[in-house]
């Protein structure tokens, strides 16, 4: 007689056991127990081997040392916020030019201001191109060497011109001439070779028919003339500046009853008197004291001596 027993919730047990058991052995099972099984298994830390939460990467972004992977700043390697460029603010709106207009260091593409450059193309302004005295005493005759010690009248003889107005004066094409007419007439027409004989505000000029102070006993003379051209005599003659037909100046010397007759000295204006009217009286001229060589006396290119006679 077969005896009874109760097995089959045991049974039942081991079946359901080997089954799921099987199923681990041959990798059987859903997709989610599967992706719990390798979890669990290959790895001591959440995201597979990683020792950060991104795999691997130091950073929150995968290996980058910076929120957006391996750039040092927010753009991604550039060192300014435009990638690579400078700073929009560091350049002008033109795109890298250093000045308005893409290069130039002027408004005008490099060229100088147009206010730099004279309306004519570079040349000087009209007005400052010196031009001939125009009119009586623009220039005036203020010392005469007529008579010289130790050298000849043809080598020491001089005489001066002043400007006392306040523009520069070109001489060149002007005539020093005497009042005479004829063989016996002197005149010389100034020639500077085209380079010009400027007599600047305020300043002197000396002319004479020798300009080597070795051979003139001393003197700086500014313009040389011809001596065959043009003589001062020792006794009474005239010494005349004439510019496009003007007579600019003009000093008749008498030789002895107004005006000095000094031997080795200057016939010298008084400085009060520097005008074309006050030069023509003799009475406002006196003999040099000053000496400019040790043989003659005068100021040749120079302030002139106060005369103590003048009145």
């Amino acid at each position: 007689m077969l005896r009874y027993t109760n097995t089959f919730p045991s049974v039942l047990f081991g079946v359901i056991f080997a089954v799921a058991t099987g199923a681990v052995a041959c990798g059987g099972g859903d997709d989610d127990d599967d992706d719990i099984v390798r979890v669990d298994a290959a790895t001591t830390t959440p995201d597979a081997a990683a020792t950060t939460p991104d795999a691997g990467s130091a950073t929150p972004d995968g290996g980058s040392a910076t929120p957006d992977g391996g750039s040092t700043t927010p753009d991604g390697g550039s060192a300014t916020p435009d990638g690579g460029a400078l700073p929009d603010a560091a350049t002008p709106p033109d795109g890298g030019s250093a000045t308005p207009d893409g290069g130039s260091a002027t408004p005008d593409g490099g060229a100088l201001p147009d206010a730099a450059t004279p309306p004519d193309g570079g040349a000087l302004p009209d007005a400052a191109v010196p031009v001939m005295p125009a009119a009586a005493g623009d220039v005036v005759i203020t010392e005469i060497m007529q008579n010289p010690k130790v050298v000849a009248d043809a080598d020491g003889e001089w005489f001066e011109l002043y400007n006392p107005t306040t523009a520069t004066w070109n001489l060149e094409g002007c005539t020093i001439k005497d009042s005479e007419t004829g063989t016996s007439a002197d005149a010389h027409t100034i020639d500077a070779g085209g380079a010009g004989l400027l007599l600047a505000p305020g300043a002197y000029l000396v002319l004479g028919p020798n300009a080597d102070p070795e051979t003139n006993d001393g003197v700086k003379v500014d313009y040389a003339y011809p001596v065959a051209d043009f003589r001062l005599g020792n006794g009474a003659d005239e010494v005349i500046v004439e510019c496009a037909g003007v007579t600019i100046d003009m000093v008749a010397y008498d030789g002895g009853p107004t005006f000095p007759d000094p031997n080795g000295a200057s016939m010298n204006l008084d400085p009060s008197k520097f005008n074309a009217t006050d030069n023509d009286d003799g009475a406002n001229w006196c003999t040099a004291t000053a000496s400019y060589s040790p043989n003659n006396l005068g100021t040749p290119g120079a302030p002139n001596t106060p005369c103590s006679t003048a009145p």
